[in-house]
């Protein structure tokens, strides 16, 4: 009698143990399915950018996923060609530096030479103002710079 009240009490248990384990997982099938919905309904609630921002978010990840996998393929590839082009490239800015040079002083000549050619223009300049200042100021007053320039046009 005991023995067989322990083969029915061990086969109870685990008709229990079966039928708690597939209610558990149904129970988490609905659940899930539920936040789903939830998780649906709630971007339909949103503006229409965010919701496709969201649909969007597992391909943006993707994409991500595959840029860094096709950065790691060309590495080698960027690599050689900039080893390959590193000669040239010296070789340019040794050519291109004496031309920089001379394109400097040239410019250099020139401004120097356009202030001497301006220095006598600004001086005129500036004595016209001063003596229009002195002019209104001897008037009754200064009434603006606006005044002193409309007075030399």
């Amino acid at each position: 009698v005991a023995k067989r009240a322990a083969t029915v009490g061990g086969e109870a248990a685990a008709a229990g143990l079966t039928v708690g384990f597939l209610l558990d997982r149904r129970k988490r099938r609905k659940t899930r399915k539920k936040a789903k919905a939830a998780a649906l309904l709630s971007a339909a609630r949103k503006p229409k950018l965010a919701a496709a921002a969201l649909a969007a978010k597992p391909m943006v990840e993707r994409a991500i996923e595959y840029a860094g996998h096709a950065a790691e393929a060309a590495r080698p590839r960027v690599e050689h060609a900039y080893e390959a082009a590193k000669p040239r490239v010296e070789h340019a800015y040794e050519a291109a530096k004496p031309k920089v040079k001379q394109a400097a002083e040239a410019t250099r000549e020139a401004a120097v030479h356009a202030a001497d050619a301006a220095r006598p223009k600004v001086i005129d300049l500036r004595d016209k103002v001063a003596d229009a200042a002195r002019n209104m100021a001897a008037d009754g007053g200064i009434e603006g710079p606006r005044k002193v320039v409309l007075s030399l046009a």
